[in-house]
């Protein structure tokens, strides 16, 4: 388990032509930032799982900045972000096969005060991945085991507006996300030659402008390398 806290302070001046020097002070505060990290083998769960491990973290922060007002009926300004994000990562592989399999999910929000406003984010993103190696057939002739990997990722992102004056009542500003789905397969056919087939579908889409875009992308390379000799 790991444990770190962070302050900065910082002080800037800003010239004004009526009042001279307006001092801009700001803090910002990481605390509470905690992480917890596990990994082993426990004898309930060895018959499925040579391995297991698992990553928490929880993480706060906040930052504030106050610009003076002037004799000039320039009021105060004061603002204010904070932000929390909680990722959490599991990973383990199989006893039978060795199939590795791992998966990520984390979610931040963020919270904005700004003269008259507030602003909230929110983003989480999910992550999955698996893995494995297969031996192919004899009659292939060919030594090395097959290499593959699917994986899949979510990401979404919402935030909105409000007025501080009228309860109940915001805007959305964004509403947008990406998923993708990816698979990969590699294998060495010689010594000299690779051969390697990935294929892909990203969909992205914005549902604030109602807009969507499928993106597939299938691939298939060989890759042989060679050498001329030794030069003299």
């Amino acid at each position: 388990m790991t444990n770190r806290v962070q302050r900065t302070d910082a002080r800037h001046w800003s010239r004004r032509e009526a009042a001279g020097l307006a001092q801009v002070t700001g803090e910002a505060l990481v605390y509470p930032d905690v992480a917890l990290r596990w990994s082993g083998r426990p004898s309930l769960v060895r018959l499925l799982f040579s391995q297991l491990g698992a990553t928490a973290r929880a993480l706060q922060s906040r930052q504030a900045w106050t610009i003076p007002g002037d004799a000039a009926a320039l009021l105060t300004e004061m603002r204010e972000s904070r932000q929390a994000s909680y990722p959490f990562t599991a990973t383990a592989v199989t006893a039978y096969g060795e199939v590795a399999l791992s998966a990520t999910y984390a979610i931040t929000r963020r919270v904005d005060s700004l003269p008259g406003s507030v602003a909230r984010r929110r983003a989480s993103d999910l992550a999955a991945d698996i893995s494995k190696s297969f031996t192919l057939p004899e009659s292939w002739r060919v030594k090395n085991p097959v290499r593959t990997r699917v994986s899949w990722q979510e990401t979404l992102t919402q935030s909105f507006i409000a007025n501080s004056q009228a309860e109940g009542a915001r805007s959305r500003l964004t509403d947008n996300g990406r998923r993708a789905f990816n698979f990969n397969a590699d294998t060495d056919v010689a010594e000299n030659m690779t051969f390697s087939l990935q294929g892909s579908r990203v969909v992205t889409f914005d549902r604030n402008f109602n807009r969507r875009f499928v993106q597939t992308v299938i691939t298939a390379v060989f890759q042989l390398q060679f050498f001329a000799g030794v030069g003299k």
